[in-house]
């Protein structure tokens, strides 16, 4: 795809819910809650060039670009015990400082419902900010490393677990193969997820994504990762996830995307809808 029609990444087509397991106490639905927003950390901030959902990917803005970049995702999980249903709508400002590296902040709007039975319970606000910094250091023919990294800062309310209470930082490398029409990411990161809830500190994620350009406005997404579990009381250790979409270019500063996520944590699975846009300028 020509560089004027960038398409949607994946991360602002499908969007970077990581799943956890059904909370069983108060505490551990903070915790459940409290996810929700420290996986924008590993998978959100989607304002870039050429973006992958679960996985980042090696593109920048370009010098003195501005990106403003939204999505909504509803996502449905459940078990044998509980169901939750999420409304998650991040909003990503993007500027390029150079032609190899973009400043981006994010904030995210979060509702979390969660049926246990006929007990209710229910969240709504705004989650924590986050800061990040990409750079992509090398760039050979469609070879391309990325190193990416960020900040999340506690403005959500940790108390109903829209937050986590405590300065996060993490980091991201990514590696880029772009033969066209098909490009190809890998994408490692860790997360010194620093919480007032008790969650697990350290965090770790791997994924990898393939894009598929079937024409200059149109582009196919599958990608694939593994997460550490937050949750130390978990039954599993690790969360899967797949998603997959695609995106279409009205014009070359106007992108709209739409697809579908599955994961699984253990016996529970989820599903997510997600349809985004982002606008250049």
């Amino acid at each position: 795809m020509a560089a004027a029609t960038a398409p949607l990444t994946l991360d602002e087509t499908l969007g970077a819910m990581i799943p956890r397991s059904a909370p069983r106490t108060a505490r551990s639905r903070r915790l459940y809650a409290n996810w929700l927003l420290t996986a924008l950390l590993f998978t959100a901030s989607a304002a870039q060039a050429d973006h992958a959902l679960l996985t980042e990917d090696t593109g920048v803005l370009g010098k003195g670009t501005w990106q403003l970049e939204g999505h909504a995702e509803r996502v449905h999980r459940g078990s044998d015990e509980l169901t939750t249903r999420i409304l998650q709508i991040p909003i990503v400002l993007g500027y390029g400082i150079s032609e190899r590296s973009d400043l981006e902040v994010e904030v995210a709007y979060v509702r979390e419902v969660t049926q246990n039975g006929s007990r209710r319970e229910s969240a709504q606000g705004m989650g924590d900010t986050l800061l990040a910094w990409k750079w992509r250091f090398y760039e050979k023919g469609p070879i391309s490393l990325l190193v990416r990294p960020n900040a999340s800062f506690p403005t959500g309310r940790d108390e109903r677990g829209l937050g986590a209470g405590r300065t996060s930082w993490g980091v991201d490398l990514v590696a880029g193969y772009e033969p066209r029409p098909l490009r190809f990411f890998l994408h490692a990161g860790y997360l010194r997820n620093r919480n007032a809830i008790g969650d697990r500190e350290p965090l770790w994620h791997a994924s990898g994504a393939v894009l598929w350009t079937l024409s200059e406005k149109v582009e196919l997404v599958l990608d694939y990762g593994r997460d550490t579990h937050p949750d130390p009381a978990a039954s599993t250790t690790h969360l899967t996830r797949i998603a997959y979409g695609l995106s279409y270019a009205v014009t070359k500063d106007l992108v709209v995307g739409g697809g579908a996520r599955n994961g699984r944590s253990g016996s529970e699975k989820d599903r997510a809808i997600v349809a985004g846009l982002k606008l250049r300028f």
